[in-house]
């Protein structure tokens, strides 16, 4: 059931083989058909000036969400708002990605609105989703820690319901941290207006890889100050 090359948009090729993996993951298993469309590695410039970066980008039949990608492997764990992953005897520490992704998806919001003028309220709601895709993860997330956060779908049946499963939450909406009452079809005079409007307002990585004399490689951390 691999998404269609009509339905597929790589604005970016992927540099990292973990990154490849999880997008052919979401590729090989979203539903092809009519509602869907996925861009790959873009960026966007919002109001404020900011670039933001994303690894994908999914129209769905519901909404629009902003996907990021966590591949790490290890035993997962949150503490004071940062995540940690304990892998082999090293640890690597990083900001809770829910909060950038969130700020991502509300800047894109408001850039896409703009873009699209008169069309605005064809717009549809636009949510961040992390995607935790590493197969060698172990999830050790409390409940009030997993907000806007998707497993792969077989290992988020393991857990029981706790955690959703990426695509079930990309088809429905259903998972923890989203308002239902946002979640609402998308009708067909919409999904070319939301096309269009992706088009003009995301660009290539690849378009700001060299500054100066200093080539640019992946991107370790943006946010508001940086």
């Amino acid at each position: 059931m691999t998404l269609s090359a009509s339905r597929w948009t790589e604005v970016t090729p992927s540099q990292y083989r973990w990154e490849q993996e999880a997008l052919q993951w979401l590729r090989d298993n979203l539903p092809d058909e009519d509602g869907w469309h996925v861009w790959t590695n873009c960026e966007f410039l919002a109001s404020s000036g900011a670039v933001y970066e994303i690894d994908a980008l999914v129209l769905s039949p519901v909404g629009l969400f902003v996907v990021e990608i966590k591949s790490q492997p290890g035993k997962l764990r949150s503490e004071d708002g940062l995540w940690i992953f304990d892998h082999e005897g090293r640890r690597q520490t990083i900001e809770n990605p829910v909060f950038l992704t969130n700020r991502k998806a509300k800047a894109l919001k408001g850039v896409l609105q703009h873009a699209t003028g008169a069309q605005r309220d064809a717009i549809p709601w636009v949510a961040p989703l992390v995607f935790l895709s590493g197969t060698g993860l172990e999830f050790g997330l409390t409940e009030s820690e997993i907000a806007h956060v998707a497993l792969p779908d077989q290992k988020a049946a393991v857990t029981k319901g706790r955690v959703s499963g990426v695509v079930h939450a990309l088809k429905t909406g259903q998972v923890l941290g989203v308002d239902h009452r946002l979640v609402t079809p998308i009708s067909r005079r919409q999904q070319p207006i939301i096309n269009r409007a992706v088009s003009q307002v995301t660009r290539s990585v690849t378009a700001r890889t060299k500054v100066g004399d200093y080539n640019l490689t992946k991107l370790l951390g943006e946010g508001i100050g940086y």
